[in-house]
C-alpha cells in the first residue's frame, strides 16, 4: 500500500524475548499495556492478562492458535487506538498480542504437518514446518495493529569432552528446530535476552559474551545503545516501567538519525583502513573516492539503504580491503 508523506501510520514494536524457564519472560511480556496472552504452553494463568487458554496440546491446537491470530490481524484500531476483541461472549481490549511460546507454537506445528517417518522425508518436513510457522504465524503478526511479542525458550547445549578438546564450547541457543532457529532473528525488529547472573535477572539487548558463551540479542536500530538493564521485581512481577520504556523505544519505525549514524560510523572505519592501507591520502579526493567505492564493488552502495547487520557490513568491506591490498 502507497503511503503519503503525511500518512502518520502507527508504528508499532515487534520484538522477541528469550530466556531460559523462570527469567520472567512472560511477565515482562504481560507487562505491556492491554495485553492478550495467546498462551500455548497453557502456563500463564500468572500473569493477570486476558489469555487464550486450554489449547489442545495435539494438532488441533495449532489450528486453534492459527485462527485466533488470523482474526486479531483482521481488526482495526478504535477510536483510542486499541483493538476491540471478543472471545467466548467477552469482549476486551487488545495493545498487545504475546505468543508464550513460540517453541510449543512449532511443537504443536510440527504435530499438525506429521512427523516424518523415515531419514528420507527429514528433509521435507523442517522445510514445511519452518514455511508453516512463517506463513501461518509470524507473517498474520506483522499485520496486526498492536505490538506483538514473542516469547521464547533458550537452551544450554553442553559440548561434550571431545568436542572442548577440539575447541568447541557450551553454547546457549534457541529451543526451536533449526529451520526454525535459523530464522528466528530475521523475524523481529528486538530480541530481548533475559539472563540469570547472580541474584539479578538482567536484560540484554545486544549479542554478549560471558565467558567463552554467545548470549543472544538483536537491537535492529540501536535504541537500547548497548545498555542492560536488571529487572527489577516489585510484587511478583517485573517493574510495568521497564515495558514502557522498551515499547517507546522500539515502535517508531526505523530510527533514521540512529541508522544515518551507524552509516557513517560504517564508512568512516572504511575509509580509516582505506587510508592505513595508503588507499586514500589524509585528505581524499573525488578520485581516492571511486577508487574507494571500486574497491568495495557494491558494499559501499548497500550502506546507504540498509537498516541492519551494520557490524556484518563492515566487516564484508574491511575484508574487501584487505583483500585489495593483498592483489596491489
Amino acid at each position: 500500500m502507497l503511503r503519503e508523506p503525511q500518512d502518520q501510520t502507527v508504528n508499532y514494536a515487534t520484538m522477541a524475548i528469550i530466556g531460559a524457564s523462570g527469567t520472567y519472560k512472560t511477565l515482562l511480556a504481560s507487562m505491556a499495556p492491554h495485553a492478550y496472552i495467546i498462551d500455548a504452553d497453557n502456563g500463564a494463568a500468572h500473569a493477570g492478562c486476558y489469555r487464550m487458554s486450554d489449547i489442545p496440546t495435539d494438532a488441533t491446537g495449532f489450528g486453534q492458535i492459527k485462527k485466533e491470530i488470523a482474526a486479531l490481524a483482521r481488526l482495526t484500531p478504535g477510536s483510542d487506538g486499541l483493538l476491540h476483541h471478543q472471545v467466548d461472549g467477552t469482549k476486551f481490549k487488545v495493545g498487545a498480542v504475546v505468543i508464550d511460546t513460540l517453541d510449543k507454537v512449532q511443537m504443536l506445528a510440527g504435530l499438525a504437518i506429521g512427523h516424518p517417518k523415515s531419514a528420507r522425508d527429514t528433509r521435507s518436513y523442517y522445510r514445511r514446518l519452518k514455511q508453516s510457522i512463517q506463513q501461518d504465524i509470524i507473517y498474520p503478526l506483522q499485520r496486526v495493529n498492536a505490538h506483538v511479542i514473542v516469547v521464547n525458550h533458550t537452551k544450554l547445549r553442553t559440548a561434550d569432552s571431545d568436542a572442548k578438546a577440539a575447541g568447541e564450547t557450551d553454547v546457549v541457543t534457541l529451543l526451536l528446530e533449526g529451520s526454525v532457529r535459523d530464522t528466528f532473528f530475521d523475524w523481529f525488529d528486538v530480541v530481548l535476552h533475559i539472563v540469570q547472573r547472580r541474584t539479578d535477572r538482567v536484560m540484554l539487548t545486544q549479542p554478549t559474551f560471558v565467558g567463552p558463551r554467545h548470549l543472544m540479542a538483536k537491537d535492529r536500530y540501536h535504541v537500547f545503545g548497548g545498555e542492560e538493564y536488571i529487572l527489577k521485581i516489585k510484587d511478583g512481577k517485573p517493574q510495568a516501567s521497564l515495558m514502557e520504556m522498551v515499547l517507546a523505544r522500539t515502535s517508531g519505525g526505523v530510527k533514521s538519525t540512529q541508522v544515518t549514524g551507524m552509516r557513517n560510523m560504517v564508512k568512516e572505519a572504511w575509509v580509516a583502513a582505506a587510508k592505513a592501507k595508503g588507499i586514500l591520502g589524509n585528505e581524499p579526493t573525488p578520485t581516492e573516492f571511486k577508487v574507494l567505492k571500486g574497491v568495495l564493488v557494491g558494499i559501499y552502495d548497500e550502506v546507504a539503504t540498509m537498516t541492519d547487520g551494520f557490524g556484518d557490513i563492515e566487516i564484508a568491506g574491511l575484508n574487501k580491503i584487505e583483500e585489495y591490498e593483498v592483489k596491489k
